[in-house]
């Protein structure tokens, strides 16, 4: 339906997309128990779940004739999950605020990265579960996570001496000197970046995991109860492979509170690549790192953010499920899919809505078309 929709559209004067579409006078609106209230989509805030609601959006209201209420909110797919059941807060991890006994005013989310959050998923399913929300399975493409170098640097590394960078064994140290064409460590502005205590270098799971896998006593801190992860001037985790020498360290940069980390720590490690891992101090910071240094950074696709420095993956080995079971992340990320979710009251306060979200999917061409 939606490869269709873009041959429709046509931009007409009434602020309407489609010049037979439903005027905002002839919508309707949930009828529930007495009480009338739109369709709630809960959008989260970045930039391919408003480009992809949006057409849920435009063809709930134009085509179906429902008055939408878009709310935006959250940042992760596990606050949809929360929105989807009617919890109050669901951004709050303290207290989400759920209860069976409230109504939802959300009733779709869509471009949601449900094999993220498996144990928020399951904590609905399992203790909310008359009001736990429904996955209707897949937008139509997929995503990926990885790290990746601005397309400038590699061109400079391979213009150099023949370096692609774009490969797991160009940053072995023991042949090359890849730092060479990053932004030194010292150079990079520390107001930028959190300091470890608020990181998830501070996760005693994650670290206990590294540590695990690894053996890597040296990258870690360990106290008489606790373990963390070993901070470096204040900012940096250094791998292995650079620890005796920082300026032999490349600037490696992600976002949150350490997005990636328990993957990319161990990937440093085991794979010998010679990164200094930090995270910015928030998203202002995180999406202006990359452009204003020359590092190895954390990022996402589908996602514009980064696109103006035609940024190239960094290719690791084939994933290994098995490995991956075991909590071993030296090989690649497997691609994941993307889904998207109704709450569980809109199969019968909205049938024919439930029947459209279950046929809705969109291309990820037209999805990178749109952002």
């Amino acid at each position: 339906m939606l490869v269709l929709l873009f041959s429709w559209l046509r931009l007409v004067p009434a602020k309407q997309c489609f010049a037979d579409g439903i005027p905002e006078f002839g919508r309707r609106e949930l009828v529930n128990d007495g009480q009338v209230y739109p369709v709630g989509l809960f959008v989260l805030d970045y930039a391919a779940q408003h480009a992809t609601a949006e057409l849920v959006n435009i063809l709930l209201q134009e085509k179906m004739g429902y008055v939408v209420q878009k709310m935006v909110n959250g940042s992760l797919a596990s606050h949809a999950f929360f929105a989807l059941a009617g919890c109050a807060r669901p951004t709050d991890y303290s207290d989400r605020g759920c209860s069976e006994e409230r109504t939802t005013r959300a009733h779709i989310s869509v471009e949601g990265w449900t094999a993220g959050y498996p144990k928020e998923w399951q904590l609905l399913q399992r203790d909310y579960p008359s009001v736990a929300p429904r996955n209707l399975g897949s937008m139509g493409y997929v995503g990926t996570t990885s790290l990746f170098i601005p397309s400038h640097v590699q061109e400079l590394a391979y213009n150099a001496e023949g370096l692609s960078l774009d490969f797991y064994r160009d940053y072995n140290t023991s042949w090359r000197q890849p730092a060479q064409f990053f932004t030194r460590i010292e150079k990079i502005n520390r107001s930028k970046l959190m300091v470890c205590e608020d990181t998830s270098l501070m996760n005693v799971e994650v670290i206990k995991v590294y540590l695990e896998i690894t053996g890597d006593h040296e990258g870690v801190s360990q106290g008489n109860e606790s373990i963390r992860g070993r901070c470096f001037d204040q900012h940096f985790w250094y791998a292995p492979a650079c620890r005796s020498n920082a300026s032999s360290c490349i600037l490696s940069v992600t976002g949150g509170t350490g997005w990636g980390i328990s993957e990319m720590l161990q990937k440093a490690t085991l794979l010998g690549m010679p990164l200094a891992w930090a995270t910015a101090n928030g998203w202002e910071a995180y999406t202006s790192l990359p452009m204003d240094y020359d590092a190895v950074f954390y990022w996402w696709t589908p996602d514009p953010t980064f696109l103006r420095l035609n940024a190239k993956t960094i290719i690791f080995p084939a994933h290994d499920a098995v490995e991956w079971s075991k909590n071993i992340r030296g090989t690649a990320a497997t691609r994941v899919q993307i889904d998207k979710y109704i709450s569980q009251d809109l199969t019968a306060l909205a049938p024919d809505i439930e029947e459209f979200m279950n046929n809705y999917q969109v291309d990820i061409q037209h999805v990178e078309k749109i952002m």
